[in-house]
């Protein structure tokens, strides 16, 4: 019989390389814009700990949210996703 996981454990889920190189732009992004993560999760309608957790790789960030979180920061998502792509191939 195995053992019952804790409730206070937390899976880290492994992303890919990718998302890490996603993830890394879009918080140097936010860093540079000077936006808080407060504000970030109030044009995504959740809290700072949500995106934290994101942040922290231990939630990941939906395609809306992603949207979202780039017209926070005065972005197009088209542009990010753009750079991004040209980033990976790197």
């Amino acid at each position: 019989m195995s053992k019952p996981r804790s409730t206070k454990q937390k899976a880290r889920t492994r992303f890919s390389p990718e998302y890490e190189i996603l993830l890394t732009r879009l918080i140097q992004a936010r860093h540079n814009a000077g936006v808080t993560q407060k504000e970030i999760g109030e044009n995504i309608g959740k809290d700072q700990s949500h995106v934290s957790k994101c942040e922290h790789r231990e939630r990941e960030i939906t395609i809306i949210d992603l949207w979202k979180w780039c017209e926070a920061l005065g972005l197009s998502v088209g542009d990010f996703m753009h750079d991004f792509e040209k980033a990976v191939k790197r």
